[in-house]
């Protein structure tokens, strides 16, 4: 009986003793985190703001300063002057292969035909100057490299910046007639035309110069 009675009582605690363990393992797998829930995020680190290149040389300044302080309020000063713009356009096409072709039809057939011969192998000297020079340097437009430019030409054009076409023929042109007429307005032409094609956006000023 004393043997029966010992008995029962060892039951009955290895019975305590397994309930014990099994809260304490339930409690256990309620504090454990899901292994379904997400992994906790590392902190992002943000990114740094964007920052002018390093590298920029002198002439990459000196070209934005020519368009942040010289073209662009230039553009923004006249960009209602419908005068304005029809007188610069005008200037930039009387430098185009059809405006030459004109000119010195005229001069050869109205004017005086010396000049018309003479003064129309400057244009192809010129040009072929002018491109290679165009070629090596390789500059953008300033049309190309800034939007907030405005292209005011009526076309396009796919050539390089320096140096500018225009200028160089007018220019080349001028010094001509001017020791022909012994005068100088001719350069005030030039001069004219270089700084429509500024105002056109389609230069920077020291291609022009």
């Amino acid at each position: 009986m004393v043997a029966t009675e010992l008995q029962n009582r060892h039951h009955a605690i290895d019975r305590v003793v397994v309930e014990g363990a099994a809260d304490e393992i339930d409690a256990a797998f309620e504090e454990a985190p899901s292994s379904s829930a997400s992994p906790a995020k590392s902190p992002q680190l943000a990114s740094p703001a964007p920052e002018r290149a390093s590298n920029e040389g002198f002439l990459d300044r000196f070209q934005r300063w020519e368009r942040e302080s010289l073209m662009f309020p230039l553009q923004q000063r006249f960009k209602n002057a419908t005068v304005a713009k029809a007188v610069a356009h005008a200037l930039g096409e009387a430098c185009t292969g059809d405006g030459l072709v004109v000119l010195f039809a005229v001069l050869n057939w109205c004017v005086n035909t010396t000049w018309g011969t003479e003064g129309i192998w400057l244009v192809p000297v010129s040009e072929i100057l002018n491109g290679l020079l165009k070629w090596h340097v390789r500059a953008p437009r300033p049309v190309w490299v800034d939007k907030s430019l405005t292209q005011l030409g009526s076309s396009s054009s796919h050539e390089y910046s320096f140096p500018s076409s225009h200028a160089m023929i007018s220019f080349s042109l001028a010094t001509y007639f001017s020791s022909e007429l012994n005068a100088g307005w001719p350069f005030a032409l030039a001069s004219a035309v270089a700084f429509s094609r500024v105002f056109e956006g389609m230069h920077y000023p020291h291609d022009v110069a």
